[in-house]
């Protein structure tokens, strides 16, 4: 969902972290297709070429799907995967820099890629299964003694963080990590689990930046599959290290949840045409929604 949502609307971002993911619309007309030519559970038959992605990234944006890819242009963007992930081949990851390298000016300095010993998981510094172990039981969490949290957003925002050399789940307030309604923001007129995603979210805003003169950061956090349940996704946010990095750096972060549905039953974001073949444009229901969250804290409507 960080790319697709990234790609849809790039004029308001400054760049993106992907997470042992494959690339944009890698495999885009079923989680069939998905799995055979994206996925480790078929890959070899078939490879999903990159190439098919951007080609596609450039027909949105001639026909107004999603913003310029100008955009892109000096925009940062931060790969990492690991090399014994179980689901997601190491190849299709490092794909998201071919990827990006066609829009993005001095990709050398502006994409940086991290293939790392570990599986599939988020990366902290001292929380979670060890870091070649399935992590599952931890939320997706590994302790790879990195904090993938850090070094994400210390490259996305080059010498604007304040960033402690220790890591821990404390450093942050939680009183003010909220939950919100998400269905005010959809507009269908069924259940917003029609689409995937669930009632609720949550919101982190640090107290500084409930002060109207202050210009905070914003950031947005998108799970992975299975980490759609409340009592889950709670425990992924407070240990995956972005709250004490919020807290003393100003930036609201948003964490969207999703549902499990018959089509998508891992509450998985939408990256196999589950909603429909504009998942991954402006049109894509779930980018809409979350699209609308982030108009309502920018515009306040």
């Amino acid at each position: 969902m960080a790319t697709q949502f990234h790609i849809a609307h790039s004029n308001l971002f400054r760049g993106v972290a992907l997470f042992s993911q494959a690339f944009y619309r890698c495999g885009p007309n079923s989680l069939i297709e998905f799995g055979i030519r994206c996925s480790k559970m078929g890959y070899g038959f078939l490879p999903y070429k990159v190439e098919a992605g951007i080609r596609d990234a450039k027909f949105y944006e001639k026909i107004g799907l999603i913003d310029p890819l100008t955009s892109l242009k000096n925009q940062k963007v931060f790969i990492w995967i690991g090399n014994v992930d179980e689901y997601v081949p190491t190849d299709t990851a490092i794909k998201n820099k071919v990827f990006y390298e066609e829009f993005v000016s001095k990709p050398q300095e502006n994409i940086k890629l991290t293939v790392a010993n570990a599986s599939h998981l988020f990366p902290t510094e001292n929380f979670g299964s060890g870091c070649r172990e399935n992590a599952e039981s931890t939320y997706y969490l590994g302790n790879c003694s990195y904090s993938g949290a850090a070094q994400a957003l210390t490259f996305l925002l080059p010498n604007e963080l304040k960033i402690t050399e220790t890591f821990s789940d404390e450093g942050f307030d939680p009183n003010r990590l909220k939950i919100f309604n998400q269905s005010e923001f959809y507009k269908g007129s069924e259940n917003i689990s029609k689409i995937g995603m669930g009632t609720r979210g949550y919101i982190y805003i640090p107290k500084v930046c409930e002060d109207p003169q202050i210009l905070c950061h914003l950031h947005f956090n998108f799970h992975g599959c299975n980490e759609w349940p409340l009592d889950i996704a709670l425990q992924y946010i407070v240990h995956s290290g972005f709250l004490p990095i919020a807290e003393n750096n100003a930036m609201v972060m948003i964490f969207p949840l999703t549902t499990s549905i018959p089509t998508n039953y891992n509450g998985c974001w939408d990256f196999f045409s589950y909603t429909g073949s504009n998942f991954a444009t402006k049109h894509g229901q779930q980018i809409q929604v979350v699209h609308g969250m982030l108009q309502r804290l920018i515009y306040g409507s």
